[in-house]
């Protein structure tokens, strides 16, 4: 094949190889390989180890960027000893594996529940929204704590021989933790020591069991795989009357605001006069929410790795302006609302 095209060579290069591949199976995730996302985590993978714990030897939690290196590395160890020591030192986990950590810990249940692969490529339509991010350290930290979370999660669910649906059950189960929590769960405490807390660990067990009931139950006797594909699943079991116990709750990372001096910004009321009617009720509306809620919103955001520095830094100016009894701009305020909003999505709660 000879592409004149040179704009568009990586896409045409990746149809061929998706259509005209006939002997080995191709997945959407081997397409993403090269992306500078995947790279850097690889990158970060191959130097940062997790800190010893008591009786075990510290690890290196291994990102598998390409399909096979993997099992490269384990045909250098020269005995099924070396290997099994290899795995225990290097625990393995891969680019769909990451999409489904990150997309349960994201409260989105649903795409997980879609497959390996389906899940992998909203993951990546997510990264690709969020412009040039690049994971840090403290990124693949959080994220092989999300992996500790969810590989426990199996386990503790398996151990309960629900009988089926483990998949479905362990993603809606964590979902709804993250959420419950506000995602103030000490990820931190975790990576630290590779491993859950206790009251961690009962939550799991006796939320999962209330999970485990509401999706094998569907409205109309629907397949269960098929409705836990839906988002309205996941809206129907936030509507359930379930919360977190007060032992997790004394765990939790705190929401309070912490002490210092803010920074200051400049006032927008030069331009209110531009706005139209419509944006004038939303810059009115978000006036409405007190200074201390956008704080906290900026703080959560920032404790829980959540959303993006740009939006976090919103918020906090939103907070200071609000505080001054001065009004954020018509840009400021249209994104504050979408700040708000997907705050109140993913459980952060006002105090």
């Amino acid at each position: 094949s000879v592409i004149k095209n040179q704009d568009r060579m990586d896409d045409i290069v990746h149809k061929i190889s998706e259509c005209a591949n006939t002997q080995n199976k191709i997945q959407m995730a081997d397409f993403s390989s090269n992306d500078p996302f995947n790279r850097k985590m690889e990158d970060l993978s191959r130097v940062i180890w997790a800190p010893a714990t008591p009786g075990q030897k510290s690890k290196n939690w291994f990102f598998e960027r390409a399909r096979g290196q993997y099992a490269d590395m384990l045909s250098r160890e020269g005995t099924p000893a070396k290997r099994k020591a290899f795995k225990e030192i290097h625990p393995l986990f891969t680019k769909t594996d990451m999409a489904k950590y990150e997309n349960t810990w994201n409260q989105m249940p649903y795409y997980v529940s879609e497959g390996a692969q389906k899940n992998f490529k909203r993951f990546m339509v997510g990264v690709k929204e969020r412009g040039n991010f690049l994971p840090d350290e403290r990124y693949y930290q959080l994220l092989v704590a999300k992996a500790i979370l969810y590989r426990r999660t199996e386990k503790l669910v398996q151990e309960q021989k629900y009988g089926g649906y483990r998949a479905n059950i362990v993603t809606y189960t964590i979902a709804l933790i993250s959420h419950k929590t506000a995602q103030r769960l000490n990820l931190e405490q975790i990576w630290k020591e590779q491993g859950l807390s206790g009251a961690l660990e009962s939550e799991i067990v006796r939320l999962s069991s209330i999970v485990q009931q509401y999706i094998t139950n569907p409205p109309g006797n629907a397949n269960v795989s098929e409705y836990c594909k839906r988002k309205n699943c996941w809206d129907g079991l936030l509507e359930l009357d379930v919360d977190v116990s007060n032992q997790l709750k004394e765990e939790l990372i705190s929401g309070e605001l912490t002490t210092g001096v803010l920074s200051s910004s400049s006032n927008a009321s030069s331009f209110l006069n531009e706005a139209t009617k419509e944006e004038q009720e939303i810059i009115d509306w978000v006036c409405t929410i007190p200074a201390s809620v956008w704080l906290s919103i900026s703080k959560w955001a920032k404790d829980t790795n959540n959303l993006q520095p740009w939006q976090r830094g919103i918020a906090f100016s939103v907070g200071t302006l609000v505080g001054r009894g001065k009004k954020p701009s018509v840009k400021q305020a249209k994104q504050a609302e979408i700040i708000y909003q997907s705050a109140k999505e993913k459980g952060f709660v006002e105090e």
